[in-house]
């Protein structure tokens, strides 16, 4: 289930054994070995590149470019959780997008790395992993488990079957998820995870705005520095002035961080302009850093945008997604479909066979929005390009890819949901190979859209006529969700007279 791309060297004193944990089916022991195990999780802290200012790269919570701020309480007791109490544990630190999960989690498994834990972030994109269980314990995250549903509850239901007395020293799974706790309830009975499960799960707020107000200053004076330029003088009464325009935006860490940002790239518009505004500013700087670099590699004039944009729809882009977005007719402007993985592989975006989507998820949620407005008369085929050979773990991605356009856009502004139904058109074909997200709740209103107008042309369906009425039931749920009141009392009647 999992594997770690960091290798760093542990000595064979330090490790007590080996925590195994295997495929979806299950299965967590431990093993006294000798020598160092094959992988250890991920925390890599990293440093701001020298040059033109990577904006993305200075929002994202690994740069680390203030301290920690306004999360005391949550990293103690975060700390308190992992040392004390039964062996096996499991909590949920909840919270939207751009709250700071990512880097307080961060934050708690350096002070255990210090004390002789093995902790850090997993990665979840391969089929098995040997974790060390070092003296001090094993303290793993998961960033949104939501995404791969599977994955978790596999290891759910394998954490949840584990004897205590088999183990030396703790072992700690910690979700970070936008989902509220009784959200995962139901997933947490059905692997029968509910013994494991700390209930005392952690929510993080807005900051105040004092708390505001020094991060936006650490943060500017860091960006400012290392670029050589003056910071923007920014103290508390300005900071009051700009969260009263937005209080539940303007206390998101990442809002803040964008705003220190964009005060030193444009220090005359120093908290001049709303969350908003600061993010779609800094979205297209990227996007021009994005094309700068893809002209350079052979990508064409808009080439390393557009790329970077589809790759948020998955998550990544493989070869196979290159060729297929590098057709002639969706006029992308790329090399041909067999010069397209050479032209990539000199990016820093190609890696390990895959182009990395960019970060933080909300700044690229509006990347790809922007993207795709550039070519709305066929943005919609682009889209099928990049998701016609996904699975059913895209429904979260999109949903929060939706979730978090509305967020900075509003939703009168968000066209995704749109282009989305735009990319089924009346191709039955299609809404067949999106069957998998009929049948289940939608994790944003756009996504609901979509999931009508595949139920309308499943209904249509000749080779599926028995599943009819279990469309035309889906049918009804998903429009009422809309509010079609009318169109999901015909639907439901229609199943009733099947």
């Amino acid at each position: 289930m999992f594997r770690f791309l960091d290798r760093r060297e542990i000595d064979a004193s330090d490790i007590t054994g080996n925590v195994v944990i295997g495929d979806v089916n299950g299965t967590v022991t431990q093993n006294f070995t000798t020598g160092a195990p094959p992988s250890v999780p991920i925390l890599n802290w990293r440093k701001l590149p020298d040059g033109e200012p990577d904006v993305f790269k200075a929002m994202q919570w690994q740069f680390r470019i203030s301290a920690l701020h306004g999360r005391d309480n949550e990293r103690n007791d975060l700390l308190n959780w992992a040392r004390t109490g039964p062996k096996i544990r499991l909590r949920l630190l909840t919270g939207p997008g751009g709250a700071g999960k990512s880097r307080l989690a961060a934050e708690v498994a350096q002070t255990l790395n210090d004390e002789g834990w093995n902790a850090g972030f997993a990665r979840r994109d391969t089929d098995g992993a040997i974790y060390a269980l070092k003296d001090g314990g094993l303290f793993l995250i998961l960033d949104y488990p939501e995404e791969d549903p599977q994955q978790i509850d596999g290891l759910m239901r394998a954490l949840a079957e584990v004897d205590e007395k088999t183990l030396s020293s703790n072992v700690r799974l910690l979700l970070l998820t936008r989902q509220s706790p009784a959200e995962w309830q139901p997933r947490v009975d059905a692997a029968h995870a509910d013994a494991i499960l700390d209930n005392q799960s952690v929510t993080l707020a807005q900051l105040d705005t004092r708390q505001a107000a020094t991060l936006y200053r650490e943060a500017s004076n860091h960006l400012a520095d290392h670029l050589g330029r003056d910071a923007p003088g920014v103290g508390e009464d300005e900071m009051t002035t700009w969260q009263a325009r937005d209080p539940v935006l303007h206390g998101l860490p990442l809002i803040v961080t964008a705003a220190a940002i964009h005060g030193v790239l444009e220090p005359g518009q120093a908290l001049g302009i709303d969350g908003r505004e600061v993010v779609q500013a800094l979205v297209r700087r990227e996007i021009a850093r994005l094309n700068n670099a893809g002209r350079a590699a052979g990508l064409g004039e808009n080439g390393g945008g557009r790329l970077s944009a589809m790759a948020v729809l998955r998550g990544d882009l493989d070869a196979a997604c290159l060729r297929r977005l590098a057709a002639p007719e969706l006029e992308m402007g790329l090399p041909a479909p067999d010069r397209i993985v050479d032209a990539v592989s000199r990016l820093p975006w190609w890696d390990g066979g895959k182009w990395a989507p960019p970060q933080p998820d909300i700044a690229a949620a509006v990347l790809l929005h922007c993207v795709l407005q550039e070519r709305p008369d066929i943005a919609s085929e682009w889209l099928w390009a990049a998701l016609q050979d996904s699975d059913k773990t895209v429904i979260e991605k999109l949903g929060q890819v939706d979730y978090d356009i509305s967020l900075i856009l509003g939703g009168a502004n968000n066209k995704f949901s749109g282009m989305l139904v735009d990319m089924l058109g009346n191709d039955v074909k299609r809404a067949m190979t999106l069957s998998y997200f009929v049948g289940v709740v939608q994790p944003s209103l756009g996504l609901n859209y979509l999931a009508v107008r595949i139920a309308e042309l499943l209904i249509q369906n000749e080779q599926w006529p028995d599943r009819r009425a279990i469309f035309l039931t889906n049918l009804f749920a998903y429009r009422a969700a809309i509010g079609e009141s009318q169109g999901a009392i015909k639907a439901a009647r229609e199943a009733v007279e099947i």
